[in-house]
């Protein structure tokens, strides 16, 4: 099945037999990666897709955002904090 097109810059790039691969100068400088770094490299059906990793991680919050109510650990210290306060009017 092929993927739809997505509108966006479109670049061509050669891959060695030994798997490296050449990003143009100009797209290491948009990604920030002028001095080397990682990309995550997703692998579908329709073919690869390569993120950054603060575009990773920025897509996984995206993901699991529906499933976390509020900052976990606030709300674990609050929820403590309410459990204490009970089990102290239940004593006094």
């Amino acid at each position: 099945m092929n993927a739809p097109f997505k509108p966006g810059k479109q670049m061509l790039v050669s891959v060695s037999p030994t798997g490296k691969m050449h990003l143009p100068a100009e797209l290491r400088k948009k990604l920030s990666l002028e001095k080397g770094g990682k990309l995550f490299v997703h692998e579908d059906e329709n073919g690869i897709t390569l993120m950054t990793t603060k575009a990773h991680l920025a897509s996984l919050a995206a993901f699991v955002a529906p499933y976390v109510k509020g900052d976990s650990v606030d709300q674990f210290l609050a929820d403590r904090k309410a459990e204490d306060a009970r089990e102290w009017d239940e004593d006094h």
